[in-house]
Order: structure tokens, then C-alpha cells, then sequence
């Protein structure tokens, strides 16, 4: 068995002499503390600015401050609507047939040069109210109608006819015909 002597000096010296700082320590910074407070004491107080100069330029600052942000916030909202318009406009020239509005000038030079026009297709047998506009766009589809055509037959849009089309693509069994993928 090992045993260690450590000499009685060497113990109070380790454990007493931080002790000792710290002591130290507090008793000087209570010393400072009464010192700051004597001075304190004697010395004049300071005049205050004005406090109203101050408030009225704070407020100046914070009016700025609002209208900046109100600004910014009215500048996104009108980037956003705008952006939104923008998609609207696309959705809306993609949804309707691609032909343009005829002026009365195009409306007029087309009777004079073209004054007598028979349809290219004879019309299909009239549709009856009691069926559904998809179901006529798919009987208009069976007999070989391009959807643009079904379109201007029906006077709806392509996109409603495309998506018509696509809608009843699979429910009825097209066994031993030929089937057109729309796109």
C-alpha cells in the first residue's frame, strides 16, 4: 500500500491563498461601489435635452419609416397583380380558340373577296337538348371532326373540347377502331 504525506503548509497554501483574492476582491470593488456614489452625490446632475425636440423627431422618423414600408408593400402588391394579370392573359389566350376577333375592315374586304361560301362539312343532325355537351362532342368526335371544328360547330372553347375529349376517352370500349390520342 502507497501512502502520500502532504505537508500541512502546502495545503493551506493551495486552498487559502485563492480565498485570500477573492476576499480581496469584494472588499475592493465595495470600496469603488461607495466611492462612485460619494461622487455622485456631490457633482451636479446633468440637464436633460429637451424632450419634445427629441419626440417630434422621433415621430418625423417613424412617419418616414411607415410610408417606406407602406411603399414597398404597395409595390409588391402591384407586381403581383400584375404577374397575376400576365397568367390570366396567357390562360385566357390558351383556353379560347386561336382565331383573332375580325375587324369590320378584315369583316368587309373577306365578304368582297369571298362572297359565297359553302361550309366545308355538311353540319351533323341537330343536337337534341337532352343530351349533355360532352356527349356531343363526343358523337361530333365519331364521325371524324377535328376538335377545332367540334369547337366551332359547338361555339365553345378548344381547351373545354380537348378536355372533353380527354375525359371520355376511356369510358367507352373502342374495340376494332382506330383510336386518336388528343394532346
Amino acid at each position: 500500500m502507497l501512502s502520500i504525506t502532504i505537508p500541512l503548509w502546502l495545503l493551506l497554501t493551495a486552498a487559502g491563498l485563492p480565498a485570500l483574492i477573492l476576499i480581496a476582491l469584494c472588499l475592493r470593488l465595495i470600496g469603488m461601489k461607495r466611492d462612485k456614489e460619494a461622487l455622485a452625490a456631490a457633482a451636479p446632475a446633468p440637464e436633460a435635452p429637451p424632450s419634445a425636440a427629441i419626440g417630434a423627431f422621433d415621430d418625423r422618423i417613424h412617419r418616414q419609416v411607415l410610408d417606406q414600408q407602406i411603399d414597398a408593400v404597395f409595390d409588391v402588391l402591384t407586381t403581383l397583380i400584375q404577374t397575376e394579370r400576365c397568367k390570366l392573359k396567357a390562360l385566357v389566350n390558351h383556353a379560347l380558340p386561336m382565331t383573332e376577333p375580325a375587324t369590320e375592315a378584315q369583316a368587309t374586304s373577306e365578304a368582297v373577296e369571298n362572297p359565297v361560301q359553302a361550309p366545308p362539312m355538311d353540319p351533323p343532325a341537330p343536337v337534341s337538348g337532352e343530351t349533355s355537351l360532352s356527349q356531343n362532342i363526343a358523337n361530333l368526335s365519331e364521325t371524324g371532326m377535328g376538335s377545332a371544328e367540334i369547337a366551332r360547330q359547338l361555339g365553345v372553347s378548344l381547351s373545354e373540347v380537348t378536355l372533353a375529349l380527354k375525359m371520355n376517352a376511356g369510358r367507352r370500349p373502342y374495340v376494332g377502331r382506330k383510336v386518336m390520342a388528343v394532346a
